[in-house]
């Protein structure tokens, strides 16, 4: 159970970061690779963590 509440934590942290850098996304997104590379970095560190949680309830479920 542990596990799977710092799971929950750090998907809050990459939205807590995702929303603090998504007011600039128009403007730097298309010309800043920098910023373009964090943020998909953010999104896919998201992504993967959601996925990896999922297995983890399911796994405790059953």
């Amino acid at each position: 159970m542990e596990r799977i509440l710092q799971k929950a934590g750090r998907l809050n942290e990459y939205l807590t970061i995702i929303e603090n850098i998504k007011n600039e996304c128009n403007d730097r997104f298309d010309h800043d690779p920098v910023y373009r590379g964090a943020l998909l970095h953010y999104l896919y560190l998201m992504a993967d963590t959601s996925i990896v949680l999922a297995e983890m309830v399911i796994k405790k479920k059953i």
